[in-house]
């Protein structure tokens, strides 16, 4: 990141992803109420929601370090990280299923709350700006420090 103005921009972008993911989990699991083993329901759905919400801090974490690497860095750091991250969620959802910690399906469902939240972002960002009085930020614009030519579009498979 290069500078603080864009680390709060970076920082109220993943509150407002966790914010989604947990109105996700809380909405998801009024259902599991009225279910005869509601505990297994429910854990199942907040393993989900905090799966989900380490798979946002951790883009959160990982995305402008693969923008400040130019175009062959970033796509192979970006690959890297997301296939790491995918690994880590598939071995978490193992344990879940391997310890029966909680339903797999519901697990499931809540990660799935990181894609909900994605589209809750406009919602949650108008709200949280008003809440907290977040005041938009401004950006020059954009200019290139130097020409790059772009290099041949190569699938990685």
């Amino acid at each position: 990141m290069k500078s603080i103005k864009e680390a709060g921009v970076y920082l109220r972008t993943l509150i407002e992803l966790l914010a989604g993911v947990v109105l996700w989990g809380l909405v998801f699991q009024i259902p599991f109420f009225f279910v005869e083993r509601k505990g297994y329901y429910v854990l199942g759905v907040w393993y989900g929601v905090v799966i989900a919400g380490l798979m946002a801090f951790d883009m959160w974490r990982n995305v402008p370090k693969s923008v400040d690497r130019g175009n062959a860095g970033a796509r192979k750091y970006t690959i890297l990280t997301g296939i790491t991250r995918y690994a880590v969620v598939l071995i978490l959802y193992g344990l879940i299923c391997y310890f029966d910690f909680g339903s797999p399906i519901t697990a499931f469902v809540g990660i799935m709350g990181l894609k909900v939240a994605v589209y809750l972002q406009p919602f949650t960002h108008k709200r949280f700006s008003k809440w907290f009085s977040w005041k938009e930020i401004e950006y020059p614009p954009y200019v290139p420090e130097e020409e790059v030519e772009p290099e041949e579009d190569r699938d990685i498979i």
